[in-house]
């Protein structure tokens, strides 16, 4: 970026995620407990198969085909929204394509989801007496595992 600033383009979690299945947690709800903010990052995890030659498993919902989706949340200060946030409007995202996907489990197991592209704008009030609220808008892309997506 200049004067010697480095921005990583890669989560700290995307590294730790490889070296946990590598570690014997291959397990998704497992890998959620051990790196809480790796549902944050969509497909850019690296898998143990992609660190060490003697890894075997997958980023499960990549390689597929992805589906963007527009949201909108208001926040009472100007800021950008939280990895809590961030899951919450995930999980409503996937939940509102589960009715398409095959599977008992809707497929959700098999989707993961980023956000992407937040935009923070002002909401005008007409009353001076209120307080200005401000809206995030943005993008939701949620990536499909190939062999899952069957549309009913």
């Amino acid at each position: 970026m200049g004067r010697g600033r480095i921005i990583p383009s890669t989560s700290w979690d995307g590294l730790w995620y490889g070296v946990a299945q590598w570690f014997g947690i291959t397990e998704q709800e497992d890998l959620d407990s051990v790196l809480p903010n790796g549902q944050n990052f969509g497909c850019d995890l690296f898998t143990d198969s992609d660190l060490y030659t003697t890894g075997n498993n997958t980023l499960n919902g990549c390689g597929g085909p992805s589906m963007d989706t527009s949201f909108g949340l208001q926040v009472p200060e100007p800021r950008y929204l939280t990895g809590e946030e961030q899951k919450s409007i995930c999980k409503l995202a996937v939940a509102a394509t589960s009715s398409s996907l095959a599977g008992d489990d809707g497929g959700s197991s098999d989707v993961r989801c980023l956000i992407l592209d937040q935009e923070i704008t002002a909401v005008s009030r007409r009353r001076r007496m209120q307080a200005t609220n401000y809206d995030v808008t943005g993008t939701a892309t949620l990536f499909f595992l190939t062999h899952r997506l069957i549309l009913k």
